[in-house]
């Protein structure tokens, strides 16, 4: 099927469906305190280096790279592709294998690049017809514990 649900527009950020009520798209899912966290942002931004740091925090892989996007009703849910195992590429480390989330409810994306304002206004952004809250923060030394913090409090 056709890509679409495009984050900004950008197609680095486009859910490619599979389904009706499923996609892929490219990024890099955890869980902590049973609440999921899509994270996107371009090659080399920093997914997986802040998957690692909120793993480090007790958080869990729900999938590195590409996180397949399904539809339940009115919530979304991310899971690793059939047959992937719990692990993540370490960049310029390698492979190692991660505590497994399993598929999660997602409950935000975030995105890593540049937050227009120091309070910014709620954004939502709308997946397979489920609406999430789009937060924005750039791959900084200190985004695991602010993102840590966020999922925990909210």
């Amino acid at each position: 099927m056709a890509a679409e649900d495009a984050i900004d527009g950008d197609a680095l950020f486009r859910l490619h469906r599979t389904h009706t009520d499923r996609g892929t798209i490219h990024g890099t899912a955890i869980a902590l305190n049973g609440r999921g966290l899509l994270v996107l942002g371009g090659a080399g931004a920093g997914k997986t280096g802040l998957a690692a740091q909120l793993i480090m925090m007790g958080a869990k892989l729900v999938s590195d790279d590409v996180v397949v996007v399904t539809r339940t009703g009115a919530s979304l849910t991310g899971a690793r592709p059939e047959h992937a195992p719990s692990c993540m590429e370490l960049r310029g480390l390698g492979i190692v294998t991660v505590p497994d989330a399993g598929a999660s409810t997602l409950t935000a994306v975030l995105h890593l690049g540049a937050s227009a304002a120091r309070l910014p206004d709620a954004e939502i952004v709308c997946l397979l017809g489920c609406s999430l809250p789009l937060l924005r923060h750039p791959a900084r030394h200190d985004t695991a514990a602010k993102v840590a913090l966020w999922l925990t409090a909210t």
